[in-house]
């Protein structure tokens, strides 16, 4: 009699223990928005990855954005040390051209993609700070987004543009 009442607790006690398990997810889907046709890679760098003679250099809080639809445009404006790896070797410029988003924000802060819209001429970029948890040091960093875009749809757009959403 013991047992099937040793036997009945533990069922009950491990039931509870896993049932948070089962429980839906609430954990929100953080991919960007984007239309259908197109595929995106993006990767963040908290440095200017223009070289000196083509760097827009923007301030605190100022958004500059930069398009490459060749390879041998965008590997002599790219200072390549400072990219993510092969970034620029698996970029197929014949399907896909790269945006280079930069942003002026604290070092710790993050920029990450939102969503990519269509335009009547072209494609909207909108990204967003990502701020860390806890305090950071008041200094002035280059955030640059990179975003590889394949448009199966239109290639590429006549005109691009690019916005960081800032609280």
């Amino acid at each position: 009699m013991r047992r099937r009442t040793v036997l009945a607790g533990g069922g009950v006690g491990l039931a509870s223990l896993l049932g948070g398990c089962s429980s839906a997810s609430t954990v929100l889907d953080d991919s960007p928005s984007l239309p259908a046709e197109l595929s995106v890679r993006e990767a963040h760098v908290v440095y200017d990855v223009l070289e000196p003679r083509d760097r827009a250099a923007p301030g605190y809080k100022e958004t500059a954005h930069r398009v490459f639809t060749e390879r041998d445009e965008a590997m002599g404006s790219l200072a390549s040390g400072h990219l993510p790896p092969d970034l620029l070797d698996d970029t197929d410029f014949e399907r896909s051209f790269l945006v280079v988003v930069q942003y002026g924000r604290q070092s710790a802060t993050w920029l990450e993609l939102d969503r990519i819209e269509r335009t009547d001429d072209g494609l909207d970029i909108v990204a967003r700070v990502e701020e860390p948890s806890g305090g950071y040091g008041d200094d002035l960093a280059i955030h640059s987004l990179l975003v590889r875009i394949t448009d199966r749809r239109a290639g590429v757009p006549d005109h691009v543009s690019a916005t960081v959403h800032d609280t």
